[in-house]
């Protein structure tokens, strides 16, 4: 899997909706209708699956699907997602 499919994996199951209504410029809130907390939880997950911790303010920085599949990508190029 690429991290775009995880990511996206992520925010689908989290916000129960499909894979497919999600594109990179979704916004989290705006566009799939997220809470704060389901923006939290998918930091959380994010985390846990990628291992770059993100802190309060870069997280508001990564509501756009786009965003977060980027910040994984630049903390992580030499790692392969399983």
């Amino acid at each position: 899997m690429t991290v775009e499919e995880t990511i996206k994996g992520i925010v689908a199951k989290q916000l129960k909706v499909s894979n497919e209504s999600i594109t990179g410029t979704s916004h989290l809130m705006k566009d799939l209708g997220a809470d704060s907390l389901d923006v939290v939880e998918i930091m959380i997950a994010v985390e846990d699956e990628f291992g770059p911790e993100i802190d309060n303010e870069t997280g508001k920085q990564l509501l756009i699907v786009q965003s977060m599949i980027d910040f994984v990508n630049s903390h992580n190029s030499s790692k392969q997602v399983n």
